[in-house]
């Protein structure tokens, strides 16, 4: 299983980086949604992308459509981990193709259970 963590916060990028390892999860770490949609684009795909909505260059939500307006990624599980609370940001990120959402901060049992929910094999 690969997985893509995308957050300009270190501190958040390690973290989720330390948690899907513990789960046996391949990662790779982008600084930002820019960066992220490179590495989406030239590697070997992913099975799952953990997209921050607010970062420099591209935001979250951005990245979010242009994911979903490609067909190559229609099975690639996304999940919106940020710090955005309000009803109507979780709403605009579901509608956009979003699988999940995860709000910060979060423990390792919550990611664990937006990954289950989206049905990914842990």
């Amino acid at each position: 299983m690969r997985a893509l963590a995308i957050d300009d916060n270190p501190g958040i990028l390690m973290l989720l980086s330390d948690i899907l390892a513990d789960m046996n999860v391949e990662v790779t770490e982008a600084t930002d949604c820019q960066m992220g949609w490179e590495i989406i684009e030239t590697e070997t795909p992913f099975d799952v992308v953990l997209i921050d909505w607010m970062t420099p260059r591209m935001s979250g939500l951005e990245l979010l459509k242009l994911i979903r307006s490609n067909a190559r990624y229609k099975d690639v599980v996304l999940l919106m981990v940020t710090g955005l609370t309000e009803v109507d940001e979780v709403s605009q990120a579901l509608q956009s193709g979003a699988n999940e959402y995860l709000m910060k901060p979060f423990t390792k049992e919550m990611l664990e259970d937006k990954l289950k929910l989206c049905g990914v094999p842990l």
